[in-house]
C-alpha cells in the first residue's frame, strides 16, 4: 500500500504539478479534491504488479532484435496449436517473467524464513505456505531458485503440509547462481493453499539455509505437444526464458485472479 500510495501522490505532483496528496488523510471545505476522490484514483493503481522485491519486479527484459524474431516464431508456431489467449500468456511470461506469485509472499514458515525480507529461504525438514493459489488449468510451475547443493527434495502438498502432493522435484545445484527449473503438477481445480516441504540430508546444520526462491509462475500446459516440432520449440521458448538481458522496470496489472481486494474503512464521527 505504501507503494501504491507513493504512486498516486508522485503521478500528480509530476505529471499534474498538484499535491494530490493533501486529501489522503482527510480533505477540507477549500480543497478542489474531496478525500474519496484521492481513493477513486488510487484504485487505478491498486492492482498493479509491485511488491517490495529485491529486483524492483516488474521488468520488461529488452530482447535483442534476433530474440525478438525468434520469440514472433514461437508464437506463431503456437499459434497453430492453442488459443490466442495462452500465446498471449506465452509473450507475457518471456517477456516480463508475470504473472509471479513473488516468495516473500509465503508465511506459516517452520524451518524457514523469509531471509532479508526479500526471499523465501528453507533450512533441512523445512516448510512453508503460499496462500489462496488459483490452480485451475495449471499444468507447470515454473520457479526462479537458488541452491548450492544437490540432493535436496522439494515437495509441493495441497491445503495442509500432510496433503496430497502435487508436485516433487530435486531442485539442481544452480552454483548459488539464479537459475529457473519447472515441474509438472498433478491437474487441480480452484484456488487452494500450497505448502512446501524440503528436505536435504546434505545440508549440514540447523542454521544453514538449502534452498531460496525468488518467484513462482503457474502456468498452462506447453502447447503442440504431439508435434514434430515440439521439442524444437519448447527449446526455443527455455532459450529465451532464461536468456541473460538487459530489463526496463515497468508496471503491469495483476491478472483477474490475482487482484487485491478493495477495502473501505468508514471513520464514525460524532
Amino acid at each position: 500500500m505504501a507503494a501504491v500510495l507513493d504512486r498516486v501522490n508522485t503521478t500528480w505532483e509530476v505529471l499534474m504539478g498538484t499535491t494530490f496528496a493533501c486529501v489522503q488523510c482527510h480533505g477540507h471545505p477549500y480543497d478542489p479534491f474531496k478525500q474519496e476522490e484521492y481513493y477513486q484514483f488510487l484504485s487505478f493503481f491498486n492492482n498493479t504488479r509491485d511488491e517490495d522485491t529485491y529486483d524492483d519486479y516488474p521488468w520488461l527484459r529488452n530482447l535483442s532484435e534476433v530474440q525478438i524474431q525468434q520469440l514472433d516464431s514461437l508464437l506463431a508456431w503456437a499459434s497453430q496449436y492453442t488459443t490466442e489467449a495462452q500465446v498471449n500468456d506465452l509473450k507475457r511470461f518471456i517477456k516480463t517473467w508475470q504473472p509471479a506469485y513473488y516468495s516473500q509472499a509465503a508465511d506459516q514458515c517452520i524451518n524457514s524464513e523469509i531471509y532479508d525480507a526479500k526471499f523465501l529461504a528453507f533450512r533441512n525438514n523445512g516448510t512453508a505456505r503460499l496462500a489462496q493459489v488459483d490452480l485451475t488449468n495449471k499444468q507447470e510451475l515454473f520457479f526462479r531458485y537458488r541452491t548450492g547443493l544437490d540432493a535436496g527434495n522439494w515437495q509441493l502438498r495441497l491445503d495442509s503440509v500432510n496433503g496430497p502432493v502435487i508436485a516433487k522435484v530435486k531442485a539442481l545445484d544452480s552454483k548459488n547462481k539464479w537459475a529457473i527449473q519447472s515441474i509438472e503438477l498433478t491437474p487441480t481445480m480452484g484456488v487452494h493453499d500450497l505448502y512446501f516441504t524440503y528436505q536435504n540430508p546434505r545440508l549440514q546444520g540447523s542454521d544453514n539455509a538449502g534452498l531460496s526462491f525468488d518467484w513462482f509462475h503457474f502456468a498452462t500446459a506447453f502447447p503442440g505437444k504431439t508435434t514434430a516440432a515440439y521439442k524444437k520449440y519448447r527449446q526455443l521458448f527455455w532459450d529465451l526464458l532464461t536468456a541473460p538481458t538487459d530489463h526496463t522496470l515497468i508496471t503491469i496489472e495483476n491478472p483477474s485472479n490475482m487482484q487485491r481486494k478493495h477495502v473501505f474503512l468508514i471513520e464514525a464521527v460524532g
